[in-house]
């Protein structure tokens, strides 16, 4: 039986696995607009972001912008191809499935600001 590696079971966090991804190119393939949290169930700094990641993911719920999380250890290939050695690690994707790196402070305020600033997104949130 295989141990249990999620942090976000039972939230309304998107949990993504390898059949989101396009592993070639690699782009994610969810056609929305989101944050990607990339953790590991035994990184204490990632278990202090649940709460704060789920709770943004309810703040967004009824928007088309995805807050999604990758366990890097159930899906140690997808996090090797999008270049992961540090966790958590958060990136912005848009609905073409781009990735680039979220480099900002992993706060919701922060998160917000930036989907705002940078990318037009959210800013009445």
């Amino acid at each position: 039986m295989q141990q249990e590696t999620s942090l976000y079971k039972n939230t309304i966090v998107r949990e993504v696995t390898k059949k989101d991804f396009d592993i070639k190119t690699p782009k994610i393939l969810l056609k929305k607009d989101g944050f990607l949290m990339c953790y590991a169930i035994w990184c204490p700094h990632c278990r202090n972001k649940v709460t704060m990641w789920t709770k943004l993911a309810n703040k967004l719920k009824n928007t088309d912008f995805v807050i999604a999380s990758l366990d890097c250890v159930k899906y140690k290939e997808v996090s090797t191809v999008l270049g992961v050695t540090g966790i958590p690690r958060i990136f912005y994707f848009n609905k073409k499935g781009q990735l680039e790196d979220y480099t900002e402070e992993i706060d919701p305020n922060a998160l917000l600001n930036y989907a705002c600033q940078s990318k037009n997104l959210l800013c009445n949130h």
